[in-house]
């Protein structure tokens, strides 16, 4: 985990004085969008992913997919420039309990040999949950498969 903190100093003469101060603030690897014309739920992962990201994005991803009926998914990890996730991860993620989202069309798209490789691993093991999950190289193919012609994402921040 990347760890920043800030201090905001207001300087007078000789002496500084802190205004305030953040410590840990945490990056977030992941941000989700809604699609509402082809009811598609977008979870970009960007930066390093890490085992923490990994579990609470894909845990949060499957609370939001099960509460839009009929949604569909993409997990996107084209913006990750760092997959640094164990297999006792996916393992743990491929068996969460299922939050309502089993039925839904899901897709991955995972363009390094990497994280393709963690995906066909998630995916064998989740199969029992997950009956719908498809991996891609590309979000075009992604689209593709889901019969999307235009995209319109829109940011969802009450996650």
């Amino acid at each position: 985990m990347d760890r920043i903190d800030l201090v905001v100093e207001w300087r007078r003469g000789v002496g500084a004085f802190p205004l305030f101060q953040i410590f840990e603030a945490r990056w977030v690897a992941y941000f989700f969008e809604f699609d509402e014309v082809n009811n598609v739920l977008h979870l970009a992962w960007e930066g390093q992913v890490t085992d923490e990201d990994l579990l609470e994005g894909a845990s949060k991803g499957r609370r939001l997919l099960a509460s839009r009926p009929g949604a569909r998914a993409i997990s996107d990890f084209s913006r990750a420039t760092k997959i640094d996730v164990s297999s006792e991860t996916v393992r743990k993620s491929a068996w969460a309990p299922d939050q309502g989202e089993g039925d839904s069309v899901v897709v991955t798209v995972a363009p390094g040999d990497f994280i393709f490789g963690m995906a066909r691993m998630y995916q064998m093991l989740a199969d029992m949950n997950l009956r719908n999950h498809h991996i891609v190289r590309t979000l075009r193919e992604a689209y593709e498969l889901l019969g999307m012609a235009a995209p319109q994402f829109a940011r969802i921040s009450d996650v």
